[in-house]
């Protein structure tokens, strides 16, 4: 064998070291390298990985959110795999603005309330009802009414008393006040008529003063039943 022979030989030996220590380092790093992802690959599925187990700790709010999402979504798809939809209520019916009735003023002003009913003076309503009563007591309605209206005219008028006792009481006026009749116990209806008459006022004119078993003044309004009643 030549020297040089012998030179490429241990030169190809050393050769084959290298290559060898090579591969030898490469298998190391190598099998890092995949340990390394492994590990990584672990860690990642461990993470990943829906905690189920009793006692641990929940998912964070985002992640629940997520969840839910997806929970959504999915019954979604299946509603409208077997053709079921959300049923949304109609929309409010709308009419043009040509079609809505015009708003017309009528300008109607609140009535005025009705006036309180007169408050009736008792001793005014007791003399009253037994004038009634010993002038007329058994008469008709409007003739109980006719006599009750004059006494309140003369009331208002410049030539009697100006109240309601002193016109009744006036000397010579009423024969009631003297013979006895005012003293009895008028009936419902006399009651009623003064009542009536307190409350509304005379039902006669007001000039007509006078009423009797015959004629007087200047003249005869009306003559209900036995009696005149006649202007003053």
């Amino acid at each position: 064998m030549t020297r040089r022979q012998h030179e490429r030989r241990e030169k190809l030996k050393r050769q084959k070291k290298m290559v060898a220590a090579l591969k030898t380092a490469g298998g190391v790093l190598l099998a890092g390298a995949l340990g390394i992802l492994l590990g990584l690959a672990i860690i990642y599925a461990m993470c990943a990985e829906p905690v189920t187990s009793y006692g641990a700790e929940p998912l964070p709010v985002n992640d629940w959110e997520e969840v839910e999402r997806d929970k959504a979504a999915w019954e979604k798809a299946e509603r409208d795999a077997m053709g079921i939809g959300v049923i949304q209520a109609p929309e409010p019916e709308t009419l043009p603005p040509s079609s809505l009735p015009e708003v017309v003023d009528l300008d109607i002003e609140a009535p005025d309330p009705e006036p309180a009913e007169p408050e009736i003076d008792p001793e005014e309503l007791r003399i009253l009802a037994h004038l009634i009563c010993g002038e007329a007591q058994g008469y008709s309605w409007e003739h109980q009414i006719a006599v009750g209206s004059v006494v309140l005219n003369r009331v208002k008028s410049s030539h009697y008393p100006d109240t309601l006792k002193k016109v009744v009481f006036q000397k010579g006026q009423y024969a009631c006040t003297w013979d006895g009749n005012y003293d009895r116990e008028p009936t419902a209806t006399n009651w009623k008529a003064a009542e009536y008459l307190l409350r509304n006022g005379s039902q006669i004119p007001d000039g007509v003063l006078y009423q009797a078993q015959f004629r007087q003044g200047s003249g005869v309004w009306k003559k209900i039943g036995s009696s005149y009643f006649c202007w003053y």
